[in-house]
């Protein structure tokens, strides 16, 4: 199993209400991912709105970050965001399975 859930960051994954339509677009690819519950047991395939989970990689995340426009890039949550995404990134070798999930919340 292999995720990194973007849950409260919501506002970048959500394509109804996404702030940067650019960062919800790269989210394409079907993935074999899955997340649990708050209870522990459940497991989660699909998003809220009865969308099946998507993925991309880290790299594909911080691409998109750094590529912003300066207004959507001066947002607060971009800085931690992009930050924790290069850090990912700089150690894949320990990451090498990790995918971001978009969950549509």
């Amino acid at each position: 199993m292999r995720f990194l859930l973007l849950r409260r960051l919501h506002f970048f994954i959500d394509k109804n209400t996404c702030k940067f339509d650019t960062l919800a677009n790269i989210f394409k690819k079907p993935t074999d991912c899955f997340i649990y519950a708050d209870d522990g047991d459940t497991i989660i395939l699909e998003d809220r709105y009865g969308k099946p989970l998507k993925e991309a990689s880290v790299q594909e995340v911080v691409n998109c970050l750094e590529n912003l426009p300066k207004k959507d890039a001066d947002y607060r949550r971009v800085k931690p965001l992009l930050a924790l995404m290069k850090a990912f990134a700089e150690n894949m070798t320990e990451w090498e399975s990790l995918a971001v999930l978009c969950y549509g919340h």
